[in-house]
């Protein structure tokens, strides 16, 4: 028989200063740690606290990472057509390796619509951010 796997998932939602709002949501994954979950999950959201106040997430996981030991540790998601996908790729792998293969990453084109404007971005074109890979760039490439 397969064993169940638990997990949870947070938004940061906390009516707190940022600071204290990390403090929490570490303090929860420890909690989650000691009752025996299997993962944490946490999403990325860019300047709108009443949906999610955590805009780094690869960030905070490696600060989650340092005061865990077992706990699988999660994004659901990071928006990637606001991130540069090379980046992210080698954060995340960075993070795993001082995580000790702990961390399951996810991607998504979310966020709300107002979130896309200070990347210079507009949602409708939110897509575009999981065809624009290295590969597909031969200005990248070429740098």
């Amino acid at each position: 028989m397969t064993r169940k796997r638990l997990g949870f998932f947070t938004r940061l939602l906390d009516d707190a200063a940022p600071k204290e709002r990390y403090r929490l949501a570490t303090e929860q994954i420890r909690h989650a740690e000691r009752l025996g979950f299997d993962s944490a999950w946490i999403a990325q959201h860019h300047f709108h606290e009443h949906e999610g106040g955590l805009p780094s997430p690869l960030v905070f996981l490696a600060h989650a990472a340092a005061h865990t030991e077992r706990i699988r540790l999660g994004t659901a998601i990071i928006t990637l057509p606001m991130e540069d996908p090379l980046r992210v790729a080698e954060d995340a792998a960075v993070l795993d390796l001082l995580a000790d293969g702990r961390l399951e990453v996810g991607f998504g084109s979310g966020g709300t619509p107002t979130s896309f404007l200070p990347f210079g971005l507009t949602s409708e074109r939110r897509g575009g951010g999981f065809c624009r890979t290295p590969a597909s760039d031969p200005e990248r490439l070429a740098r």
